[in-house]
This record gives structure tokens, C-alpha cells and sequence, in this order.
């Protein structure tokens, strides 16, 4: 017997043999076999039916099934947050239907299976943002966000589409900056088929430290990637950028760094550029300044990129009584970015009358800077 959802009345009484008849009891029965989220929690599954999630669902999920065996079942997600660190299934096997409706709110997967084993799967995705490692099959949306952490690159197995009002999130870990070949380095987001794209790109910084002549690969381009607004020759593309619609929301970086997107369309890149156009920026500073030479100072300055830099220091009258080689890449005070040399008297050797010193920074073969620290006396 199949009894719709409702509320149904019905009485209860008792007869005994003699044909005597109790007084009636009313009582109220609801059936409602609408899948719910307490549900979800207890077994992660919607076989049939819709279920709406418009809170967070605090448990993180193992897994999540969309779409029974047979069933037609619809997942509608407006708001709050969903994370599964398994797979979230749509469609899970022969005549059965499963679709997850992303409209608000965050969800977060491991892997994203839209029509598996048979099953049909559609993700229906108008708003809110999807961060995914993993998903088979294709994505397309007007309004949504991806959002993709440099420590776990993602993967889309078919198409993408982000349309103007669209954006990608990229999260910036200490995993983010190319360090060898940027044509063979993993991009942050694959697409193995075609990547339409001309929304916003939106960059932000979590435990990233932006050096000088850093690459980060956000997407992957291949050589016949076109870049015009126009889509006649989409066909064979892999990835089409619309770049004169594409817009940067980029986190601020130090004054002496700038942000270089000029090769996004072509290669999927950005970079990080020096504001200066030589290898020092600025001139070099010693703090504290004046010091006493057994608690030292440091010598502090900021290269647009690794170099060998010796450090002489001198007296008041001319006579060199220091020079210290810093190697590139290797000592502090040859690396790119911000370098601090310190100076004191165990470094330096020696005890040195109080007065002042002028020091220089040479790199190859040219002075790169100059600087004067003030000694004082010990007392």
C-alpha cells in the first residue's frame, strides 16, 4: 500500500465478545518521506526526492550519494556550507538521476562525479562557490565562484565555462610560485577540455611570500590557446580567454613588488616583478643606527632578484677593516628580497674606537650601494 505524504486521521476503539464498543480515540499520523538533512547526516545518500540545505551542515561527510539505484533525487543548496572529503555522486549507477543544484552557500569536495556507473548527473551551478580537487565531468556557470588552494590543484575532466559574472578564486600557499620550467610546471587549475573563461580573477595570499621573478601557473594553455573575445574558432581551442573582459582583484604586496598579468591570456600565468629597475631598490640601511659594536647592527637591504653581494666596511680615514662575501640563493644578504647582513664585534674580530663608517655593496664588479653606520662607545 503506497500512502502519499500528509497528515491522515484515524480512530481506535475496542470491542469486546459480547459486541460492547469502547469510546473512540482520534489520533493524527503525518508521513513525510521528503529527505532531510538529519538524514543525510545519519546515511549519506538522497535516493529520491528533493532536499534543500539552507544551513550548514556542521558533520563533515565521508561521502555523499545523490540518486539511488532507480531514483529520481535533487539536492538544492542555497546557503550555509557542505563539505565532503570523499566524492559527491550524481547519479550513482543504471536509471538512476541525481542533481545537486548549487545556488548560495559554499561546498567543498574532494572529488566531484557527475553521472557515474550508467547513472545520469547534472550539476546545476547559479551562484555561490565550489571548491573542488577533483571533477568528472563538465562545469558551466553565469554567476559562481570556483575557488582553487595552491596545495591541492584541481583537476576538471571536461568543459568549463565562467561567463562575465563568474570568477575563480585562486589561495595562495608557501606550494604557489614556479620555481624550474614554467611550460612543464603543474598548473593550479587543469581543464582537459575546453576552458571558456571572462569572468574575474580573483588572487588572495594565505602563507605565500611574494619574491621578485616568481611564476604562478593559475591555469594550463596549450599553443593553439586563441585570446579574442570572439568564440568562431572555439573549436579548436582549449582554452579561450576573453582578455579584453578579464578583471584582477589582486592582494596589495610589498612597495617594492608589483603584480604582472600581462601574460594570463597567453601562457595562464602571472608574475611577480620588482618595482625597481635595477638589482637594489632604494639605498641600504643599518638599524639600529648609532649602535655599540658588541650588541652589532644590521645591515639591511632588498634585491630584485638573487645575487653575489660582498660587503666592505671602512674607517673614517679610508682603510678597509671588513669585507664579507654573501653567496646567492645561499647567505643571507645575496637573496632576492629583503636581506639583513648583521655587523658586530664577533663578526667583526676585533674592538673598533667609536666614529663612523661608511660600507659599500658590490655585485658584479659595480657598487650597488653605500651606506654610513655610526659607532658609539660601550659606556
Amino acid at each position: 500500500l503506497h500512502v502519499a505524504d500528509g497528515t491522515y486521521d484515524y480512530g481506535v476503539f475496542a470491542k469486546d465478545a459480547y459486541g460492547n464498543v469502547s469510546k473512540g480515540v482520534t489520533v493524527s499520523i503525518t508521513i513525510d518521506t521528503k529527505p532531510t538533512v538529519e538524514k543525510v547526516i545519519e546515511k549519506p545518500r538522497v535516493d529520491q526526492g528533493t532536499l534543500e540545505i539552507k544551513k550548514t551542515i556542521e558533520r563533515v561527510l565521508e561521502k555523499f550519494e545523490v540518486g539511488g539505484s532507480s531514483g529520481l533525487a535533487t539536492v538544492v543548496q542555497s546557503s550555509g556550507n557542505v563539505q565532503v572529503n570523499g566524492a559527491l555522486s550524481l547519479g550513482n549507477g543504471v536509471g538512476s538521476t541525481g542533481n545537486y543544484v548549487l545556488a548560495g552557500g559554499t561546498l567543498k569536495v574532494d572529488k566531484l562525479e557527475i553521472g557515474r556507473n550508467g547513472g545520469n548527473g547534472t550539476f546545476t551551478w547559479t551562484g555561490g562557490t565550489l571548491q573542488a580537487v577533483s571533477v568528472n565531468g563538465s562545469l558551466s556557470t553565469s554567476t559562481g565562484n570556483l575557488q582553487v588552494e595552491s596545495d591541492q590543484p584541481a583537476k576538471i575532466s571536461g568543459d568549463l565555462t565562467l561567463s562575465s559574472g563568474a570568477s575563480m578564486t585562486f589561495v595562495l600557499h608557501t606550494t604557489a610560485a614556479v620555481t624550474g620550467n614554467v611550460q612543464t610546471a603543474p598548473p593550479l587549475l587543469k581543464c582537459n577540455g575546453t576552458l571558456i573563461f571572462s569572468g574575474k580573477v580573483v588572487v588572495k595570499i594565505d602563507t605565500y611570500t611574494a619574491k621578485p621573478g616568481d611564476v604562478i601557473k593559475l591555469i594550463n594553455s596549450g599553443s593553439n590557446l586563441i585570446q579574442s573575445s570572439g568564440l568562431s574558432s572555439l573549436r579548436s581551442a582549449r582554452v579561450h580567454i576573453a582578455s579584453n573582459q578579464v578583471q584582477f582583484d589582486l592582494p596589495i604586496l610589498d612597495s617594492r613588488l608589483k603584480w604582472d598579468t600581462g601574460s594570463f591570456a597567453q601562457e595562464g600565468t602571472i608574475k611577480i616583478a620588482s618595482v625597481g629597475t635595477g638589482l637594489i631598490n632604494d639605498r641600504p640601511l643599518n638599524h639600529p643606527n648609532p649602535f655599540k659594536l658588541s650588541t652589532g647592527t644590521q645591515i639591511g637591504y632588498y634585491l630584485n632578484q638573487a645575487s653575489d653581494v660582498e660587503l666592505r666596511v671602512y674607517s673614517s680615514l679610508g682603510s678597509e677593516i671588513y669585507r664579507k662575501m654573501c653567496l646567492a640563493t645561499v647567505d643571507e644578504g645575496g637573496k632576492a628580497g629583503y636581506n639583513n647582513v648583521l655587523f658586530n664585534r664577533s663578526i667583526v674580530g676585533m674592538d673598533l674606537p667609536s666614529g663612523v663608517y661608511p660600507y659599500i655593496l658590490i655585485s658584479n664588479g659595480s657598487v650597488i650601494g653605500k651606506g654610513k653606520m655610526v659607532m658609539r662607545p660601550e659606556y
